[in-house]
């Protein structure tokens, strides 16, 4: 991408905006900034773990005590073309009222996704992405729209994270409501032991009331891409130590386990 780094400069405003174009992050959320192996501390992610890169515009800066950034992307998998002249809106503002406490809400609406040539969101949800629900014979196109707010409270020693959102996810199929509401989020803590030695430990859950494809770390084909295979409860539950060498080194050991709930009742 291309980064235009403080325009606003210009006109005697420094930091309130600048530009970006090209391919780079889907903003939404807080998670997506700490997804590399150094900044997570876990070698898991959340299991929403909603990020993704997409082609598009994105404008950012700050004003006042608050943050923003703004973005306009195409919302399909597909890099080279966009099937569905509608775009993928996402936003977010965040807001650090003492040293120790961020705070932020994000918006997004994927657009309009093509069911046939899109077949999929640039988003990642839930180990796989939002995909359509209805036959692609009657289904032209699908979207969703998502919610989340994100907190952050550090020490010297440590930190807790929580978010908690919710999605809505719909279709259009000439036949069937295909509609469905998500619940999600995650709390993460972390503590330095000793020097470089630091524990951590992260609870996520994904809740959607008549199911839908969640893969998780189960097999894609069972859980996301097979027909009818819809999972209504997910929750994933880790625990780890790690230990910081400097910045370009940290080893980390994970144990984690996730159970979850087909609409059909099994396990």
């Amino acid at each position: 991408y291309l980064d235009f780094e403080d325009v606003s400069a210009a006109w005697g405003r420094p930091g309130q905006f600048n530009l970006r174009i090209g391919r780079m992050w889907i903003p939404f959320g807080e998670e997506y900034l700490l997804r590399g192996p150094v900044a997570n501390p876990l070698i898991s992610h959340s299991l929403s773990d909603l990020w993704g890169v997409d082609e598009g515009i994105e404008i950012y800066g700050r004003l006042g005590p608050a943050q923003y950034v703004f973005a306009v992307q195409n919302g399909g998998v597909s890099r080279l073309r966009d099937f569905n002249g509608d775009k993928s809106v996402t936003g977010r503002v965040s807001w650090q009222p003492a040293r120790w406490l961020r705070v932020s809400g994000s918006a997004m609406r994927t657009g309009e996704i093509a069911s046939v040539a899109d077949n999929l969101t640039e988003l990642w949800f839930g180990n796989a992405f939002f995909r359509s629900l209805g036959p692609t014979a009657r289904t032209g196109t699908f979207w969703a729209n998502l919610y989340q707010i994100d907190a952050t409270a550090r020490w010297a020693a440590g930190h807790v994270v929580v978010s908690l959102g919710r999605a809505k996810y719909d279709d259009s199929d000439t036949i069937d409501d295909n509609s469905r509401h998500f619940r999600f989020g995650h709390i993460e803590a972390v503590q330095t032991i000793t020097g470089g030695l630091y524990a951590a430990a992260r609870y996520s859950a994904i809740r959607v009331p008549d199911g839908y494809p969640i893969a998780g770390w189960g097999t894609m084909g069972a859980y996301f891409f097979r027909p009818g295979v819809l999972t209504e409860d997910l929750r994933r539950t880790s625990v780890g130590l790690g230990y910081r060498f400097g910045p370009p080194l940290v080893l980390k050991f994970e144990y984690c386990w996730e159970q979850g709930r087909l609409a059909t009742g099994v396990r």
